[in-house]
């Protein structure tokens, strides 16, 4: 493995002087605006289509490409909640062309680039699969925190704690072995011991969108991709300063139960983020930093969390560049698992011990990655990156150290990607990646686990409106003494953009997640029961397949878009806890013991009413089944709708709402529901409702008003002050109320 990663950086170094020797060409400049406002559209994207030549727009709506090949070409411009534009130009040697590109808004269309489909940006409008993108603009108005609450807002997705659920892909696992990848610009950002999220290890201020892929990913991503992919991507720095100040605070409403009221005053949460960038020539730097105290709604969970992070870039030549990030944070919070019982349901477990009130668990992330890419031309470029994610957690204040989580994990990962476009109609990816997981935990042992891999898809757009894609991955997969696991992964897809403006997509792929260390080797003892390890595990595996469309239409005088998808998931051999009830003491082992089926359809409608009032809703209907037994999945919710709701109001001003329902869970662990029957593991843990939450917000924006730019947002969040359980044995937030000021300079 090391040779081929050698070899290529040969390669990159040997080519530095054959690129830059044609870096002749002309030149296009100008101005991106709003047809209506002209104001400049800070954000947008021009591309020279079929090359690798593009640049993002300053403050002023400017942007320049330079060294563009001679001939003639369509330049493209596109920015959310606009209408992308195509321009024809005609490229000479040593000119310049200067061009005004007027983009129509457009907020319920939905063309927009995406990257993590296929590791190259592409329209969505190709794409063979479901993907949902969540721009910035969305994560700043809802005055999210972390990006685990955005995801609540994507259609077909619903979360369990850190667990993401794409299409009912994950139930409740106490943070253990995540069936959806999460990278970060490319990276891997599950941990090494437990495979799970740590979705307060991201730097959510400099997070310019978030793609979510629906839908076994394995094919190019590996493991953990077996229900689908979260890929967050940062924003890159223009020539001028951009600065963004967040500050924000507020309340917990107080239960209306009494037995659940712990506080004599609503509890408070307050956090303050601010973020600096700017593009230097060819160095571009990115610093941010924050901090959050929640007391939380809670007995004896409060938590501290802060973040650092910066970006470096530097670009040698205008096909070669060179990035690396620094990330870190780190967490205290209480030690909270589950509650005493539903009618306490604001208190932990009544402890043995007063002191078990003081344990804490303090947790540090640290990640640093570094990416190379380098054009061989237009038409070819390679990418490699490299890095190290860690994460540390450890116990404080324990009166009996046997009960200890100490664990320390660190991720090794590197790849190395050739992308390149054989002909007008063929693009095809290529790569090899390699990661190592090593693990120093109380509980777990001092494993160590290795994956090799290697990947390829090819593209084909030659016959008519049709877009083919075809490709798999092989994985090697080994974990101390366990079997060598060896995985191949193929995935297939077809899209039709037909000359009626409809889309219409079709796709399969296998997934695969290899037993994480967490699964096979935890061994201790918790609230009367014990964990043992199961060196046996199985992979799980998964076959995913899809049939959608979508079309852009207006009604009337209304634009608006539809999106309907059929999907089917084969799932085996899925890792659960198993209760062991024979013996003096119930044992808990991870066990591969179910083969499922979930079926489902979705629906997404985004439109305008009169011109003023928007809309967005999404409904996903899943029948999760249990093959041999037919019965309903464990923790899998049938139905999810979401429905937002956007009024301007002019002078700066625009309300939102938001209203998400979850249907009630059909079915939990029947062993869980024995056990609790004859030892209140969990007391209550049956009880379940259907979610209804609504959230709402009053936007003041002081730019579009007083040109400040500054924008106010009162936001609540469960305004209805519903009470429902989002795992078993814990409430989940109340209502509160936040004041968000933010400044953008």
């Amino acid at each position: 493995m090391k040779f081929v990663f050698y070899g290529l950086f040969i390669v990159v170094l040997s080519s530095f002087s054959v690129s830059t020797a044609h870096a002749k060409g002309g030149c296009v400049k100008g101005v991106v605006i709003d047809s209506l406002t002209e104001v400049p559209l800070l954000g947008a994207v021009v591309r020279i289509e079929t090359t690798a030549r593009g640049a993002n727009v300053n403050k002023s709506g400017e942007f320049l490409i330079t060294a563009i090949p001679t001939g003639n070409y369509f330049l493209t411009a596109s920015l959310i909640g606009y209408l992308p534009s195509k321009i024809p130009v005609s490229i000479r040697d040593d000119d310049t062309l200067t061009i005004t590109i007027p983009l129509r808004s457009q907020a319920v269309r939905a063309s927009t680039i995406v990257v993590s489909a296929s590791k190259h940006a592409q329209s969505v409008q190709d794409v063979p699969i479901s993907i949902s993108v969540v721009e910035a603009k969305q994560l700043q108005e809802r005055n999210i925190t972390k990006i685990d609450d955005a995801l609540r807002y994507v259609p077909g997705v619903s979360m369990s704690r850190d667990q993401v659920s794409i299409r009912g892909s994950s139930g409740f696992a106490l943070g253990l072995g995540s069936r959806v990848a999460l990278l970060l610009d490319g990276f891997p950002m599950l941990s090494g011991d437990n495979g799970d999220m740590k979705f307060d290890a991201l730097p959510f201020i400099n997070v310019e969108r978030v793609e979510v892929i629906k839908g076994a990913g394995s094919a190019l991503y590996g493991t953990g991709a077996l229900g689908g992919v979260v890929s967050l991507f940062t924003k890159e720095p223009t020539e001028e300063l951009e600065v963004r100040i967040r500050a924000y605070g507020g309340l917990y409403t107080q239960p209306k139960y009494e037995g659940w009221r712990v506080f004599d005053s609503p509890p408070e949460e307050y956090g303050f983020d601010a973020s600096a960038a700017q593009k230097f020539s060819n160095l571009s730097v990115t610093v941010s930093g924050g901090t959050k105290y929640d007391r939380s709604y809670r007995l004896f969970d409060d938590s501290k969390r802060w973040n650092f992070y910066t970006k470096l870039g530097y670009a040698f030549s205008e096909h070669t560049s060179l990035s690396g990030f620094v990330n870190a944070a780190g967490e205290d919070h209480a030690n909270w698992v589950f509650w005493n019982s539903l009618d306490s349901a604001t208190r932990p477990p009544t402890p043995k011990l007063p002191t078990d009130l003081d344990v804490r668990v303090n947790s540090q992330k640290f990640a640093t990655a570094l990416e190379l890419k380098h054009f061989f031309n237009d038409e070819v470029f390679l990418v490699v990156r490299s890095g190290i994610y860690s994460t540390d957690f450890h116990n404080e204040g324990l009166a009996d150290p046997s009960q200890a989580i100490n664990s320390k994990a660190t991720v090794f990962n590197s790849e190395a990607q050739l992308s390149a476009k054989l002909n007008r109609n063929l693009f095809l990816t290529s790569g090899l990646n390699a990661t190592l997981n090593s693990v120093e935990s109380a509980i777990y042992g001092t494993p160590k686990q290795s994956i090799l891999s290697a990947y390829t898809q090819a593209e084909y757009s030659g016959l008519r409106r049709f877009i083919f894609t075809v490709g798999g991955r092989f994985d090697v997969e080994k974990t101390d003494s366990a079997e060598q696991n060896i995985q191949f992964n193929p995935k297939a897809g077809v899209s039709y953009n037909s000359p009626m403006g409809i889309q219409f997509r079709a796709s399969m792929g296998r997934g695969f997640r290899a037993p994480m260390v967490g699964e096979r080797f935890a061994a201790l003892r918790f609230q009367g029961i014990t964990v043992v390890p199961n060196l046996e595990l199985l992979p799980e595996e998964s076959w995913s397949f899809e049939s959608g469309m979508s079309h852009e239409f207006d009604m009337g005088e209304s634009p608006c878009s539809i999106d309907m998808s059929y999907f089917q998931n084969e799932l085996f051999q899925l890792v659960e806890p198993v209760f062991i009830l024979t013996g003096a003491t119930p044992r808990i082992k991870f066990q591969n013991i179910t083969r499922a089926r979930i079926q489902g359809v979705e629906l997404t409608f985004k439109s305008f009413i009169s011109k003023i009032i928007g809309v967005e809703t999404s409904l996903t209907l899943m029948n999760p089944r249990v093959y041999e037994l037919d019965v309903p999945l464990s923790f899998r919710s049938p139905v999810l709708w979401y429905t937002k709701l956007y009024v301007p109001l002019g002078s700066g001003f625009e309300v939102q709402a938001d209203y998400r329902f979850i249907a009630r869970v059909e079915r939990i662990d029947p062993q869980i529901e024995e056990v609790n029957s004859k030892l209140k593991v969990i007391p209550d843990a049956e009880a379940r409702v259907a979610t209804h939450v609504v959230d709402a917000r009053l936007i003041y924006r002081l730019k579009e008003s007083l040109d400040i730019p500054i924008t106010l947002t009162l936001n609540g969040r469960n305004l209805l002050d519903y009470y429902y359980v989002e795992i078993m044995g814990n409430l989940a937030p109340t209502r509160s109320i936040t004041l968000q000021i933010e400044a953008n300079l």
